[in-house]
């Protein structure tokens, strides 16, 4: 992509295409493939919530790629197939935790 005219968005611009940053995405995407296949019967409530935790934390890693990305990229950044890949997959992660939140609130308030 070309570099941005913006001053301020330049940064971004050669953080998100330098191989460091490439390379820390793929290491957090191979990591959270090997966490998600982590699953066997009658997994402890600690090991359940530990497994959740180190989720939220990839997840929080990328919405932090995908917004280093549009912020360096302005709208092209949804030009390219895997970033519009990226994002659709970011915003269904951040959509089934907001359920799954909403709804694990909602039945403790039932129960009281």
């Amino acid at each position: 992509m070309i570099e941005p005219k913006a001053t301020w968005r330049k940064p971004f611009y050669h953080y998100a295409q330098s191989r460091k940053f490439e390379l820390g995405i793929l290491t957090a995407i191979a990591l959270n493939s090997l966490l998600m296949a982590v699953n066997w019967p009658n997994q402890s409530p600690t090991t359940i919530r530990i497994i959740a935790a180190i989720n939220y934390c990839f997840l929080g890693i990328f919405v932090l790629e995908a917004a280093v990305k549009f912020i360096a990229f302005d709208i092209r950044y949804f030009k390219d197939g895997w970033n519009r890949f990226d994002y659709v997959i970011v915003i269904a992660s951040i959509l089934v935790l907001i359920i799954t939140n909403f709804s694990d609130i909602k039945a403790l308030s039932s129960i009281t």
